[in-house]
């Protein structure tokens, strides 16, 4: 989950409020949220607009692991400029195969 309107950024820069890895695909297809918890390497941050920064979109983007569940991502060192094209060479995964964008304003 990553929001493209945080500041300050560069182009392909986002505020990362979560990863997670090693979801069971048989569990997103039963939609059953008990058993999609995965591994958090890192933690769910919730949206938190400052005050007057306008409306932040929110972006919850979803990659299919094409090594299965045996996913072992590097943590970035921030959340602050997590750049996602970079996070992602190398590491054989596929999509985003699904995504969802909610908004928020202060």
């Amino acid at each position: 989950m990553v929001d493209p309107d945080a500041a300050p950024q560069l182009e392909g820069e986002f505020y990362l409020h979560m990863i997670k890895s090693n979801i069971p695909g048989v569990a997103l297809k039963a939609k059953e949220t008990s058993k999609t918890v995965g591994i958090d390497y890192r933690g769910y941050k919730p949206p938190t607009p400052p005050r007057g920064s306008g409306v932040h979109r929110y972006l919850n983007l979803l990659y299919e692991q094409a090594d299965g569940n045996n996913f072992l991502p590097s943590v970035p060192s921030s959340r602050g400029r997590f750049h996602l094209a970079n996070w992602l060479r190398g590491k054989n995964l596929c999509g985003p195969i699904a995504a969802t964008q909610f908004r928020v304003q202060y």
